[in-house]
């Protein structure tokens, strides 16, 4: 899985759907590598584009915005180490 951030944006952490996946295998698998690593996915809110998922762990919280229109899935941090670190986990894979 291949992420990618937007210049200067320190806040959001994107992933390239190179395999041509659903937004829902996409997430699948983001939450597959997050479990793998010690987080924990704690809530779902629903709104009316997306589900955001809160997640915690390893001294980190951040939140996956995973888009129902289509647009695939974003990571959001409060955070420039967090988002280093989550680039650092899903760049190694599982």
């Amino acid at each position: 899985m291949q992420t990618f951030r937007l210049e200067g944006d320190s806040k959001h952490l994107y992933f390239r759907n190179l395999e041509r996946r659903s937004d829902r295998e996409e997430l699948a698998e983001i939450m597959q590598i997050l479990t793998a690593n010690g987080f924990e996915i704690k809530d779902k809110l629903t709104g009316p584009d997306c589900d955001l998922y809160t997640c915690h762990g390893n001294g980190l919280r951040f939140a996956v915005c995973a888009n129902i229109v289509g647009d695939g899935s974003t990571i959001c941090v409060e955070d420039e180490y967090t988002l280093e670190c989550l680039e650092y986990i899903f760049e190694k894979g599982i």
